[in-house]
């Protein structure tokens, strides 16, 4: 693998790390062993976009809105297995929609 792989995999691995709340300087260390790269040479690429707290912030910010939406998507399938279910309509309405009136013949 070359070394320039092993730094992008290092990046993921560290973003992944990062997501899940670890400091930055063990976020780092983590990723650099488990990628065989130094983390000298991790950190760098890694601040060099943008520095380390504000990439922490944005990876937290993606893992926040990732997390939101699958809660969504797993409550709006919970809800459509029953018989009816409340939907929220832009305006802030709530209506019940019958999954028997949901289906049209065309």
């Amino acid at each position: 693998m070359s070394v320039q792989s092993r730094i992008t995999s290092a990046l993921a691995d560290l973003d992944d790390f990062l997501a899940q709340g670890l400091p930055t300087e063990n976020a780092i260390r983590s990723a650099a062993f488990a990628n065989e790269v130094s983390e000298l040479a991790l950190h760098a690429r890694a601040s060099r976009d943008m520095p380390l707290e504000e990439r922490r912030r944005l990876v937290i910010s993606r893992a926040n809105a990732a997390h939101q939406a699958a809660k969504l998507a797993a409550e709006e399938a919970r809800l459509q297995n029953q018989k009816g279910y409340y939907r929220w309509l832009p305006s802030g309405k709530k209506i019940w929609i019958e999954p028997s009136q949901s289906k049209f013949d065309f």
